[in-house]
């Protein structure tokens, strides 16, 4: 069975998400950021990951930080009470969905659903993109990174690229593509991850 990550101090909370979540997959749980490091290196290929923003030890966009530098690309939210826009951003630029407290166990599942088949049809239509288009291992990421949020500089943040890195980049995968712009480009890709 597939596992989910969720790492969160507040034992109360964590254990009452972890019940409603082994419906649907085994979870693994940590309280600490050292605990959620620890669990990153256990757990091969998470179905998701389930961070609290505030963490003993350091917070949860820096082990989301480290668990996408180990190329974990399952899909990720950090789950808070904080609800100022640059956390969600910042969650953004790693890939990650923002779930403010308190939510539902069934958004949160419908969450998990959702992002789990979007990220995997993203995946086949870049696999396919790939030899097409002659893309890069970088031009790949960046219009992956473009697909899950169309920001220049989140995209940038999240490669720890400058704008302008980026933005060369992007005028490669245009004329590699033939498409007028990263609007129409990442359009055409979420189509074929759609089915249409």
């Amino acid at each position: 069975m597939a596992t989910i990550l969720l790492v969160d101090d507040d034992d109360a909370f964590r254990r009452n998400v972890a019940r409603g979540l082994r419906r649907i997959a085994d979870v693994v749980e940590a309280d600490t950021f050292r605990g959620g490091e620890r669990a990153l290196g256990e757990v091969e290929r998470p179905l998701a990951l389930l961070i609290d923003y505030m963490l003993p030890g350091g917070t949860g966009l820096e082990l989301l930080a480290i668990a996408r530098k180990q190329k974990i690309v399952a899909p990720a939210a950090i789950i808070t009470g904080d609800d100022r826009p640059e956390t969600a951003r910042a969650a953004s630029a790693l890939g990650a969905g923002y779930l403010p407290k308190p939510f539902r166990l069934s958004e949160l599942q419908g969450f998990l659903l959702y992002n789990a088949d979007f990220l995997l049809k993203l995946e086949a239509a870049l696999s396919r993109w790939r030899p097409l288009y002659h893309l890069t291992d970088t031009e790949t990421d960046v219009l992956r990174r473009y697909a899950r949020d169309p920001e220049t500089a989140s995209v940038a943040e999240g490669r720890k690229n400058s704008e302008e890195t980026i933005r060369k980049h992007v005028t490669s995968l245009l004329a590699k593509t033939e498409a007028p712009n990263m609007r129409v480009c990442v359009a055409r890709l979420l189509r074929e991850t759609s089915g249409g």
